[in-house]
């Protein structure tokens, strides 16, 4: 079995991934470091990076703890949103999974008109005995908060993709995601839904990209176009 990993020293990982080089930590940067608003997203990230790394210790209970120790400090941080509900699946329950998306619609969108439509649509197309309805709602999910510019990781569709087959897409959508410097890429080291990708030489390139832009304390850029 190929096994990737892209792990950097500690330190760096923590300055360089989930601070400096995305673009949560470009925002805090540029936020007065005196206002309230700057702190709380300051502290909600450092709560992020922990659980990250409880989560890649199999510490499902201990992240979820910090997961929502950030979101009540920051309730918009949609990387520790997607985090929790990775807890669940990482664990196979998929109905905790649907559960934690449903509380960040109400938390987040609770006024929205189409509020109440999406949690009902979800409610209609999972099926708690069929884990493939989980991947097919967040696949289509994710294009409609695309389509209404809401935060969509590209990382989080790629996943999708993965557990329905579709590693094409899947490839395409990591590569995005390198793009965005999404800070979900983290997962391609330690996630099993990757498994499948992980003898496919584009997957060994991005995790390999990542894992090189790390150690030396930046972030990766793009792949350039073939030809």
């Amino acid at each position: 079995e190929v096994q990737v990993s892209f792990m950097a020293p500690p330190d760096s990982f923590a300055r360089t991934y989930l601070q400096d080089f995305t673009r949560m930590g470009v925002r805090a940067r540029r936020a007065s470091l005196g206002s309230g608003e700057a702190t709380s997203q300051g502290l909600a990230r450092a709560q992020l990076f922990e659980a990250q790394r409880q989560i890649a210790d199999a510490n499902f209970a201990g992240a979820a703890t910090l997961l929502r120790e950030a979101l009540e400090m920051n309730p918009a941080t949609a990387a520790a949103w997607d985090a929790l509900e990775r807890t669940h699946v990482l664990q196979g329950d998929y109905a905790g999974a649907v559960e934690v998306r449903k509380e960040r619609l109400r938390t987040l969108n609770g006024g929205a008109p189409d509020t109440q439509s999406r949690i009902a649509g979800l409610d209609a197309a999972f099926d708690p005995s069929n884990p493939s309805t989980y991947w097919q709602w967040l696949r289509r999910d994710h294009q409609d908060r695309e389509d209404s510019g809401d935060y969509a990781s590209d990382v989080e569709y790629a996943a999708a993709c993965v557990a329905l087959g579709d590693y094409e897409d899947a490839l395409r959508n990591l590569e995005s995601a390198l793009e965005d410097r999404d800070p979900a890429l983290h997962t391609l080291r330690f996630d099993p839904t990757w498994d499948p990708l992980r003898r496919d030489p584009r997957f060994r390139d991005i995790s390999q990209r990542i894992r090189a832009a790390l150690s030396q304390g930046r972030f990766p850029s793009p792949a350039p176009p073939p030809g």
